[in-house]
């Protein structure tokens, strides 16, 4: 039987996990921006590499900041960021979904819900109001993911240079909705049912610039 949300634990990553934090990271670039980022880039990442930065970074991990884990029985499958919002621009009391990667296999499955879910009630439980994240402008299939579960766009946008090729970022917006007392808690490994398991999956929906690239 195929995994479904109900069969993925949330559970905060540590150090142990960089490798397969690394394996998520660099193998869904790949697949989710082929096509959209140049050839060179994705052929060259490297998960020894990003193994590396991704141990450094739970090792010291900064303050408001979370990074959860999907998985399916042993297995790494997904993960999401969220850190204070780095623009300049927008409200105090601002988040940021910094980055959320799901492996091909677990897309169209509920799954990215689930990890959305994840990063949003993070974002509450560290006191923001209200939360952005940035997506290349060519992710069709990240954009729709995020508009269907209430994400904006909201103006934000940059161009950045990924080996000669110069691509469009946009950012998007919403305000976080308070949870109920027996909403779950992301603090310690809880299940996370998403509530709509039709719902279009990303891959490597966004990535910010607390990752190991930025």
């Amino acid at each position: 039987m195929s995994p479904t949300p109900d069969d993925v634990r949330m559970r905060p990553a540590v150090p142990a996990d960089a490798a397969d934090i690394a394996h998520v990271h660099v193998t869904t670039w790949q697949q989710a921006y082929d096509g959209i980022l140049p050839v060179e880039l994705l052929d060259t990442l490297s998960v020894e590499l990003r193994t590396r930065r991704w141990a450094e970074f739970l090792d010291a991990v900064p303050d408001r900041n979370s990074l959860l884990l999907a998985r399916v029985g042993d297995r790494t499958v997904g993960f999401v960021g969220v850190c204070p919002s780095r623009d300049a621009d927008v409200e105090p009391g601002t988040g940021e979904v910094a980055a959320i990667y799901l492996l091909r296999p677990w897309w169209d499955r509920g799954i990215g819900a689930t990890l959305l879910d994840a990063a949003e009630a993070a974002l509450v439980d560290h006191g923001f109001d209200e939360a952005t994240l940035w997506v290349l402008a060519d992710n069709v299939r990240a954009r729709t993911f995020y508009e269907r579960r209430g994400w904006v766009v909201d103006g934000g946008e940059r161009i950045e240079d990924h080996h000669g090729r110069l691509v469009r970022v946009v950012r998007y917006w919403r305000t976080l909705a308070r949870p109920s007392d027996d909403s779950p808690s992301y603090d310690s490994a809880d299940d996370n049912n998403a509530d709509d398991s039709n719902a279009d999956d990303s891959g490597a929906a966004t990535d910010g610039r607390t990752t190991p690239e930025g």
